[in-house]
Parts: structure tokens; C-alpha cells; sequence
């Protein structure tokens, strides 16, 4: 059954295995949400957050992969939480670097993303501004709605993919189907 809403959501880690999903939900013509933490592999620093867009690397493949979803007609959309502004760990002018490089990277694979949405909120936050127990913020599907909105998909006939429960509880709240890959990481979601 080929479906006419073809969209690929990914979130925000690093694994690969998202990969090889991504390309055989194209080769299916299905409709798929991929929130694997197939984003970039990251050199992590203080705390797990990357403080220099140097530090930024794609997986091997996922700019391929990337290209084939883009190629069968799919829209191609990264959704990731970014905490570390909020908590003072990341400056919004390397982010910025970061996204510029991570796009330049993609280019080299002739593709790109058909959007990008982040949340940088943190219910934790030092940045009073980004204090906040946001709507935006997996496991809620802030996101997921905001992008279904702006890029006309329909969620319903969406697959969300992803390697944590949060990842899984935002697609379930966004009425997408979900499927749980890759090594169990052990999160506490609200």
C-alpha cells in the first residue's frame, strides 16, 4: 500500500541503526516518523553536550539514507530535545554552528532536512527564559504537533521510531505508531 503522506521525523542521538529502518520503510513506500537517535553521532563534553560545532560528526550512512527517504518522496524532519542552552552548558551561538554544520555535512551528501525543530526548554533550566515544563518538550508532542502543522503530515499514518521511551511516549501522544530499537536506554519521563 503506498501512502501519500510520506514523512521522516528524526531525533536527536546516535546509533545508526535508524538507518537501515529508514531504508527499508522507503523501500515499503510506508509512511514513517524516525526518532532513533540516528542524529549525529556527538563528541560529547561537559555533560554530555557538545560545546564546539567541531566536535560534530553524521553516522557513516545517514546522509545516504537521508537522500533515499528524500528521493522516495518523503519529507525528512530532525526533532530533538536541546536542553543545553537552558542549562548553561551550550552557548546559542555554537548551536547555531552546529546546525550550519550539520546542514554543510548533509550537503556534501547532495540532501538536506525539510525542517528542523528543537526544544530548548528545561524544567531545570539556569536560563530563567528557558525554565518552563513546555509543551515541546518529549515526551510531550509539542514537536510532533508543531511539525505535523507546518509541514502537513498526518501523524496517524506516521511511524515514530526511537530508542527511548521518551522518544516512544511523544509518538504515542501524537497518535503516530511506534516501534522501540536499538539498546534500551533507561529514562525517566513525565
Amino acid at each position: 500500500m503506498q501512502l501519500e503522506n510520506k514523512t521522516c521525523i528524526i531525533t536527536g542521538g546516535g546509533r545508526g541503526i535508524g538507518k537501515a529502518i529508514a531504508l527499508a520503510f522507503a523501500r515499503e513506500g510506508a509512511n514513517l516518523v524516525l526518532a532513533s537517535r540516528t542524529r549525529p553521532e556527538l563528541e560529547a563534553t561537559k555533560k554530555g553536550i557538545m560545546d564546539s560545532s567541531e566536535h560534530f560528526s553524521l553516522i557513516n550512512g545517514v546522509g545516504e539514507a537521508i537522500k533515499k527517504l528524500r528521493e522516495n518522496d518523503y519529507k525528512v524532519i530532525l526533532v530533538s530535545n536541546q536542553p543545553g542552552i537552558a542549562k548553561g552548558l551550550l552557548l546559542r551561538d555554537i548551536f547555531i554552528k552546529i546546525r550550519k554544520r550539520m546542514n554543510r555535512i548533509l550537503a556534501v551528501s547532495e540532501t538536506r532536512l525539510d525542517g528542523e525543530y528543537y526544544c530548548l526548554h528545561h524544567p531545570e533550566a539556569v536560563n530563567p527564559r528557558l525554565r518552563t515544563n513546555c509543551e515541546c518538550r518529549k515526551p510531550k508532542p509539542g514537536l510532533l504537533l508543531q511539525a505535523s502543522r507546518e509541514m502537513d503530515i498526518d501523524l496517524a499514518q506516521s511511524w515514530m521510531v526511537g530508542d527511548g521511551i521518551t522518544d516512544i511516549q511523544a509518538g504515542k501522544r501524537a497518535s503516530c505508531r511506534t516501534i522501540l530499537i536499538g539498546r534500551m536506554k533507561c529514562e525517566f519521563a513525565t
